[in-house]
């Protein structure tokens, strides 16, 4: 395949395909008339008389014009003929009154005629007596003559190249090939499809790369070029309808012609391949070019303007369209006229709208939402458009400030678990420091190791919640759940809290609900969730006031309530509260992490259950629900 990229492969595969169209048309011209002259069942000789038997009577009748217009002479008509047909002219007694040529009347004294002809000579009045001559084959030995007798002898080696040795080379050629002309055809088309198929494929392509490298051809617009291309293929077939087939100058003609425009015709093949390959066969036309240069004038003209342009040009097609059919009547340019001025102040309004709806959509895509859309002056659909984007503005308005709420929640992220960490830490490493120090008294380094065991212990707790919180969150947790009777969790939690509420001078009040209440739950995992409530009452709550701790029923929930009143004023929303490493001690001075409430609000979710939280002044209330089993 290398070599078909070279110039020399291309061109013997152009000239490939070229030979094989010949030999596939030539092959289904020569079935044709093989069919039609009856080859395959007629002999040749036969065919040939045949066809002889329809000419010499044309050149016959003009040989005896001739020599009526000569005056009748008796002799001969001409001294030398270049032609195989000569003949002889016999009166009704058989004596030879003109010779076509000086050949005729040595050949008609030794040979007999090839084909012999009656020949009548009639005057016309109505044209001055002018001689009309009347020739016909002479079928039998019937006496029934005419004036005239024509003698044709026809030379069978066709020493002078005429029409009779053309049709005689003609016929010997179709009765050579009239069983080879089948297999020619099959395998010059299936190697002219061979050929052609590589052709494409090798176009505008060279040896050792893959990158196209189309011809200078390819640079014209398609259309340009397919016009010019057209117009010399038109050429060539003119000029091949205008050889005549009978002649050998004819038939030189037709040949020339016709490899031209075989040739041009191909030629445009491979430069629409190279196009297609380039992917510019339609993009690379004037007309494409003059298009898009109008669609996009147009798309950069307002959206008033465009409808003024689409509505003048939809009148004028209308009204072309009329004048062509001859259907503009007074009465039918009246109801069009009415129809349009209904119809056009409608479109205008529409596009008023629909241009005022498109600078508030450009408003909001610029960033501008904190001026409300304009409803006003809208109908319909498009006042309810003008809403949606309202509504969008407003949209956008929150998302916003949830997303500075979020940045600013997680800057303070950041900074509470820095904190979190970086005070148990710096005292870990400072006592540490000062436990290895040698001048430090004995007394002292077991003060300090109190002391490093204590901010250890509550570094591991700090590091455990923080795993715990991040599987909780994504519910990476083992959850069992198993019906359990939720009155159990408010007597565990009294029990385990009770004396510690006392030595922070709270005073624990716990409700639960008179008969059992059975929820699914995993008993481990709720225990935290209390753990977590009931430990910040006691960091939090106010000493000297009261925790509640009841539960209730409400339809197919069960409800528990912790409610306490905090000491420090809770400048903070429950949302946020409920955010990792949030805690209502804002100097952070405080044990305590904060993230006791997001552990207890993902532990509930994760069996099923929710976790809110209320706030009112200083109360402080954790609600807990959970849905409630059949016994």
């Amino acid at each position: 395949m290398r070599f078909f990229r070279t110039v020399a492969g291309k061109a013997l595969l152009f000239l490939t395909v070229i030979f094989c169209v010949l030999a596939v048309i030539l092959s289904g011209f020569m079935m044709y008339v093989n069919w039609e002259e009856n080859i395959y069942r007629v002999p040749k000789e036969q065919t040939v008389r045949d066809d002889f038997r329809g000419r010499i009577p044309a050149d016959a009748s003009r040989d005896i014009n001739e020599w009526v217009a000569a005056g009748q002479p008796s002799g001969i008509l001409r001294a030398e003929s270049y032609t195989n047909l000569h003949g002889v002219l016999r009166d009704s007694r058989g004596r030879a009154v003109m010779y076509s040529d000086a050949a005729a009347e040595t050949i008609g004294q030794e040979e007999a005629p090839y084909l012999t002809f009656d020949v009548s000579l009639e005057k016309d009045a109505s044209t001055d007596g002018a001689v009309h001559v009347l020739i016909g084959e002479k079928t039998g030995s019937s006496d029934a003559a005419g004036e005239y007798q024509y003698d044709a002898y026809l030379d069978t080696e066709f020493p002078y190249g005429d029409e009779y040795a053309f049709v005689n080379t003609a016929y010997s050629v179709l009765y050579a090939l009239r069983y080879w002309i089948y297999a020619i055809a099959i395998g010059g088309l299936i190697l002219g499809v061979i050929a052609f198929v590589s052709l494409m494929y090798v176009t505008a392509r060279r040896p050792g790369t893959e990158e196209l490298r189309p011809g200078v051809l390819t640079k014209i617009p398609t259309d340009v070029y397919l016009v010019l291309a057209g117009g010399l293929f038109a050429l060539c077939v003119a000029g091949f309808g205008a050889s005549a087939f009978s002649e050998w100058a004819g038939i030189a003609g037709m040949i020339v012609f016709g490899l031209a425009g075989m040739s041009v015709m191909l030629g445009i093949c491979m430069n629409i391949a190279a196009r297609i390959k380039q992917q510019r066969l339609f993009r690379h036309t004037v007309i494409f070019y003059a298009v898009r240069g109008i669609f996009r004038l147009i798309r950069r003209l307002p959206l008033i303007w465009k409808t003024v342009l689409f509505t003048a040009a939809y009148l004028l097609i209308e009204l072309i369209v009329l004048a062509a059919c001859h259907c503009l009547s007074a009465r039918l340019f009246g109801l069009l006229f009415l129809r349009d001025l209904i119809m056009i102040p409608l479109v205008f309004c529409i596009a008023v709208a629909m241009r005022r709806l498109q600078r508030e959509g450009q408003r909001l895509a610029n960033g501008e939402i904190t001026q409300p859309v304009d409803t006003k002056g809208y109908a319909g659909d498009f006042r309810k458009h003008a809403m949606d984007l309202s509504r969008i503005s407003q949209g956008m308005n929150l998302a916003v400030e949830e997303r500075m709420k979020s940045e600013r929640m997680k800057t303070e992220l950041i900074t509470n678990v820095s904190h979190d960490l970086k005070t148990p830490l710096t005292s870990i490493v400072n006592y540490a420091a000062l436990i290895a120090d040698p001048d430090t008294p004995q007394e002292q380094t077991k003060e300090y190791a109190e002391v490093l065991v204590r901010q250890s212990d509550r570094l591991k707790r700090l590091i455990e919640d923080l795993v715990e919180a991040s599987k909780a969150s994504t519910g990476n947790l083992d959850v069992e759940l198993t019906p359990c009777d939720a009155n159990v969790f408010l007597e565990q939690a009294s029990g385990e809290y009770g004396e510690r509420f006392e030595q922070n001078g709270l005073e624990l009040v716990v409700t639960p609900a008179p008969q059992p209440v059975m929820i699914r739950a995993d008993g481990r995992r709720m225990w935290r969730i209390f753990d977590n409530l009931m430990s910040n009452a006691c960091k939090y709550a106010q000493p000297g006031t009261r925790v509640y701790l009841s539960m209730s029923t409400w339809g197919t929930e069960c409800v528990m309530i912790l409610r306490n009143t905090s000491k420090e004023a809770l400048n903070i929303t429950a949302d946020e509260l409920m955010e990792r490493f949030v805690r209502a001690d804002a100097s952070r001075s405080t044990e305590g992490n904060g993230l006791g409430l997001s552990i207890a609000k993902s532990l509930a979710e994760l069996q099923g259950g929710k976790l809110e939280l209320m706030i009112d002044g200083d109360l402080f209330k954790a609600i807990l629900r959970f849905p409630v089993i059949a016994q």
